[in-house]
């Protein structure tokens, strides 16, 4: 029998479908071989540019592996006319289930390989034009819930239950992707009021460009499908964090330092997943990528406000993440507003030169306070720095709050005084300018975009890293008015490392 090798094209990391003619017979490395009419397609979900694919805890820069996906689900649609974009019409729905078992190992991360016209799947007919779109996420994680896909106007569910049956109107139904965010057909379900999850997890998608199966050749084709990211992270680790604030309370009373805050201007609800796919790129095979993607793609803002800025009267701002330092340090003080209460400081008496007092950082033996890992008591995993403390969550995408002014972050150290709570010492968190996106961002006004992450102190060493506290990890003393900023690393999209100030 006849056999073709159909190089599997992956232009600016979409899927591409490669026609096999009769007159092929092209051997590429790694390419699967295909017999004639054979109709295969490989799913690849790459943990160079995928960081990973678990809810997950974020707490550092770590490379997981893609193996870790639990379900995903291909949609093939058939075009409206070859070559043409849209609209379209949904062929079938492919689930893939255990990805984590039945996926190997390959160069970038795993892959898992499907033959149309097997294990009750059917084969595309020739002389039309398909796309193809791929969702994924880990959907056997407890602790961080999975997200509910919507798909069209019909109820939600979860990938594995991604079936034909559920969509509505499938014989008739027309199609159209995304080219705002909320108008495309595949979005995840919004968490309502009082039933959003306190950490939110990540999940995967990706698109093919729209390919005709020529009907001068015998039918079979390669595909080869690329998933990214569709949610931001943030990370904060912190050090040097002093014990009280001196505030102007109570005849300048001093407070303790109780939380460290991180606030936004904005917070969107839910992921449009067919948002502009067209414009990810494969950063691990394609060398001539010059620019990182910037792409918003949440939707629907939160309605209610936890948080405000420091000058602010009223709540204008979402919490992003909280740290409570009392997760972080022990002491034998039973509470209250004062350093001496709820630390058991003890304050300094001899001023420096200029008349300032060094006031004690949690952790040193003045502040009262003993540093503890709050995460794992072990100081395993995540493995932290002595006297340093850290904040790691995913977040859905959010357009910038120009119009009202607002700052994209503020970093807040919080105490309370009198029973309420009070902004001691607020930092503005600034990009650095070779992360800004020009026309669209300003170094404290900016966007967040998918599969960016955006930190706040260093975690370049991993989850457990061998010399914590030291290059690349690396956390932010808080101590100082100093800035913090954001630079660029290759592990995801782009990391920013942000300035404070």
């Amino acid at each position: 029998m006849k056999k073709h090798l159909c190089m599997a094209v992956a232009a600016c990391g979409l899927l591409s479908l490669a026609s096999c003619s009769d007159d092929e017979n092209v051997i590429m490395n790694d390419q699967p071989v295909v017999e004639t009419g054979e109709q295969v397609i490989t799913l690849n979900v790459q943990s160079t540019d995928v960081l990973s694919t678990k809810s997950r805890p974020l707490y550092s820069t770590e490379n997981k592996g893609a193996e870790e996906v639990t379900d995903v689900a291909l949609l093939i649609f058939e075009m409206a006319e070859s070559n043409e974009g849209y609209p379209m019409t949904l062929n079938q729905v492919i689930p893939i289930s255990r990805w984590d078992q039945v996926s190997s190992p390959y160069r970038y991360g795993h892959e898992y390989t499907i033959h149309l016209g097997e294990n009750g799947t059917t084969k595309l007919a020739n002389g039309k034009s398909y796309t193809i779109i791929a969702v994924g996420q880990n959907e056997a994680e407890t602790i961080i819930p999975a997200y509910e896909i919507v798909v069209g106007a019909s109820s939600s569910s979860l990938i594995a239950d991604l079936a034909l049956t559920s969509w509505p109107n499938t014989e008739d139904k027309v199609w159209n992707a995304s080219t705002n965010q909320g108008d495309g057909f595949l979005v995840t379900k919004a968490f309502t009021q009082g039933e959003e999850p306190i950490r939110y997890g990540e999940i995967f998608s990706g698109t093919s460009k729209p390919v005709v199966l020529d009907g001068d050749f015998d039918g079979g084709f390669t595909a080869e499908v690329l998933l990214k990211r569709q949610v931001a992270g943030v990370i904060g680790y912190f050090n040097q964090i002093p014990s009280y604030v001196d505030m102007d309370v109570n005849n300048g009373g001093k407070l303790a330092t109780k939380k460290i805050r991180l606030v936004a201007s904005a917070k969107n609800t839910q992921i449009d997943l067919a948002h502009v796919l067209g414009d990810q790129t494969d950063d691990a095979t394609d060398t001539e990528i010059t620019e990182a993607e910037a792409v918003v793609n949440g939707f629907a803002p939160a309605e209610t406000k936890d948080a405000k800025f420091e000058d602010a009267a009223d709540n204008n701002a979402y919490i992003v993440y909280e740290i409570d330092l009392k997760d972080w340090f022990t002491t034998s003080a039973t509470g209250g507003d004062s350093p001496s209460d709820y630390w058991g400081t003890t304050l300094p008496t001899e001023a420096n030169e200029d008349g300032t007092y060094d006031i004690p950082s949690l952790g040193d033996e003045e502040s009262g306070a003993t540093w503890k890992n709050g995460i794992d008591g072990s100081n395993n995993h995540p493995r932290v720095a002595p006297n340093a403390v850290l904040a790691g969550e995913f977040i859905i995408p959010f357009n910038k709050a120009e119009d009202l002014g607002l700052n994209t972050f503020e970093l807040q150290l919080i105490g309370t005084y009198n029973g309420d709570e009070v902004i001691l010492k607020k930092w503005n968190v600034k990009l650095d300018e070779s992360s800004l996106v020009p026309e669209k961002d300003t170094e404290s006004i900016y966007n967040i975009y998918r599969n960016h992450l955006y930190q706040i102190g260093q975690r370049g060493g991993g989850d457990d890293p061998s010399d914590p506290g030291n290059d690349p990890d690396e956390p932010q003393p808080l101590d100082k008015n100093q800035d913090l900023k954001i630079k660029i690393n290759d592990n995801w999209e782009i990391i920013h490392d942000m300035v404070i100030d």
